[in-house]
């Protein structure tokens, strides 16, 4: 079972090796890499928010507690976007499914219906995970839309 708990300033270090992994900036719709300071900003940024939720995605029963990170940005309504990194050392081992279960969960304890998610065509793994997970492709162009209601 994995837990999603608030990101604190405690994880900026491991948030941000999850930012600059290779894999993760060759899939992210910004593949710079992003400096300490950067992510510092962006990080106490984020923490401030009332409309992005931070999360690090966790299972007691692995080598790694943390096993990646989940960010919903709240939009219109009942609406969010719902982000997803599954940190290096855990991927191919099927986490990707179980997070975005989590996402929605927590997403619905947070009174959102409607979750949007941006993929890369090229990032199969990711578009694989939220196809399995519900998701429907609703806009394919150079990055695709995937949904899912409920």
């Amino acid at each position: 079972m994995i837990t999603l708990r608030p990101a604190t300033l405690a994880d900026a270090v491991f948030l941000l090796r999850l930012r600059n992994d290779p894999l993760t900036r060759a899939n992210s719709l910004n593949p710079n890499e992003v400096t300490p300071d950067q992510h510092a900003i962006w990080l106490a940024t984020t923490l401030g928010s009332a409309t992005r939720h931070l999360y690090v995605a966790e299972a007691s029963f692995t080598v790694t507690d943390s096993l990646g990170m989940v960010r919903l940005d709240l939009g219109d309504r009942d609406t969010a976007e719902v982000s997803i990194t599954v940190a290096p050392e855990c991927r191919g081992q099927g986490w990707a499914g179980p997070m975005l279960e989590a996402a929605h969960a927590e997403a619905k304890r947070l009174g959102i219906t409607h979750l949007v998610a941006t993929v890369k065509p090229a990032n199969t793994a990711s578009l694989r995970a939220f196809l399995r997970a519900g998701y429907h492709i609703t806009a394919p162009a150079r990055t695709l839309t995937l949904e899912r209601e409920g």
